[in-house]
């Protein structure tokens, strides 16, 4: 959590990181409640008592970034779709004392602050369906290299796996009771992201798929990013797109197709629509620093074609949209909700120390209380 407390001594910085920094947990640990517990406790002890009930707890020998639930559980069997991000930390990210592994140089001044700071080992995809009531699981975990015998780029991959999306998956009123396909994002390989450090962080990776010259190689190579679908039944990569050269998936959503009296022309419902991308794309080059802002549609049913429309404007410009979401019909919203900014931020500011709160007293009343007022 720590960046750069001494700005004018890098070695100190990167000494303090050293000694502070550990490698993430290569397990999931996960704990199940029955929701008819909670309210038998509700009602027995009244919202002020002790309402104490049992979890079971489960374990998944990976490391988990992400993952979505089946709303249906037949029999008592939960099943839980997981993103698995193996060696590769979301919580890191490039420091501008960084060395970085494949070049040996110090980072690019636009990559410093991005989280994505390279991967030790390839992501994996899962489906985990649980017995609540004895805490049996089974495991299915995909991963898959893209790669021919040749060493080509052929097919969707999961190189640093990472955001997912599916039909209906923020809907306040539809239940997905079973999520038969899952769309979902991999970062691939950059040499511009992975430090020296957290090569160094997981060289003794305890999953490890691929060996590690072989990641550094990877690395090297600079694989795309990659959209894919997951048929979650069989768990098969069915479909993907790679995209080129340092044009980057950002975040991700499922829009529904709106069809003329609800004709599916034999398309599964669950794959029935867009998938809109947010973009930042610039030069297929490591040098480049000029970038544009676009989202990309593609076909549900067809991401492999590419994508259907790509839009862009002048004036777009956003940063690192890491998450994003989408509603049917965009209309004006009123509330009489509203937080006083002076009072809300003056109450922390009063609780520094007296140096500090004489500086951000005046820095907030004449720069940042007049603009909401």
């Amino acid at each position: 959590m720590i960046t750069n407390p001494f700005p004018h001594n890098k070695d100190l910085d990167e000494k303090l990181r050293e000694l502070t920094a550990i490698a993430q947990l290569p397990y999931t640990p996960m704990y199940i409640i029955k929701r008819s517990d909670l309210e038998t406790a509700k009602k027995k002890f009244g919202i002020a008592g002790p309402r104490q009930v049992k979890a079971k707890r489960i374990v998944i020998n990976l490391e988990t970034v992400h993952y979505s639930l089946d709303y249906d559980n037949p029999d008592d069997k939960i099943t839980i779709h997981t993103a698995h991000n193996a060696a590769s930390c979301a919580a890191e990210w490039v420091r501008p004392y960084d060395t970085m592994s494949i070049s040996g140089e110090p980072p690019l001044k636009n990559t410093i602050g991005l989280m994505t700071c390279g991967e030790m080992d390839i992501g994996r995809v899962g489906k985990i369906v649980v017995d609540a009531n004895t805490g049996e699981m089974e495991e299915f975990i995909l991963h898959s290299e893209g790669l021919n015998e040749e060493g080509e780029l052929v097919g969707p991959h999961t190189w640093a796996i990472a955001l997912h999306t599916y039909r209906d998956i923020i809907s306040a009123t539809i239940p997905v009771d079973k999520i038969r396909h899952m769309y979902w994002q991999a970062y691939g390989t950059d040499p511009r992201y992975l430090s020296k450090f957290i090569e160094n962080l997981y060289q003794e990776y305890e999953h490890r798929i691929i060996p590690v010259e072989e990641i550094i190689k990877m690395n090297r190579k600079w694989l795309p990013y990659c959209l894919s679908r997951v048929n979650t039944e069989t768990m098969q990569l069915e479909d993907g797109y790679n995209f080129g050269k340092n044009e980057n998936l950002r975040s991700m959503q499922f829009i529904p197709r709106k069809r003329a009296n609800g004709e599916l022309n034999g398309v599964d419902p669950q794959m029935d629509g867009y998938i809109l991308c947010t973009m930042v794309v610039g030069a297929p080059s490591l040098e480049a620093e000029k970038y544009a802002r676009e989202v990309w549609l593609f076909d549900a049913a067809d991401l492999k074609s590419g994508p259907v429309c790509k839009l862009s404007h002048p004036e777009m410009n956003y940063a690192f949209t890491i998450h994003s979401t989408w509603i049917d019909e965009a209309v004006s919203q009123k509330t009489s909700y509203q937080v006083d900014i002076n009072q809300d931020m003056q109450n922390f500011i009063n609780k520094m120390r007296p140096k500090n709160r004489k500086f951000f007293t005046e820095f907030f009343k004449k720069h940042v209380y007049p603009n909401f007022n």
